[in-house]
């Protein structure tokens, strides 16, 4: 049984936090939705604690939003973003 997926959210984000980014998304079903949230808290959560971001490498299965990525470049360049990769890779799995 799984007994993480049980605990609160803070604590869930706190032990997440200590992962490779990579890992977190492995960890999240495959939507957009979820994709899109934990790039605006990764953001916002960089914000917060005033950390410098050098580079943002987004890839996802899905299409991004206009409005996502103008949100998102705003944020990582408030961080003092320098390199930028977004990339949308084929899934024939995906839907």
């Amino acid at each position: 049984m799984d007994r993480i997926s049980h605990l609160p959210e803070e604590i869930i984000s706190k032990i997440l936090s200590f992962l490779p980014t990579r890992d977190v998304m492995r960890t999240m079903p495959s939507h957009y939705g979820n994709f899109r949230r934990f790039v605006d808290r990764s953001l916002l959560s960089r914000a917060a604690a005033g950390q410098v971001l050098q580079s943002l490498s987004l890839k996802s299965h899905h299409n991004f939003t206009h409005d996502d990525v103008e949100i998102w470049l705003r944020t990582a360049v408030k961080l003092g973003l320098k390199e930028l990769e977004l990339t949308r890779k084929l899934c024939f799995e995906c839907s």
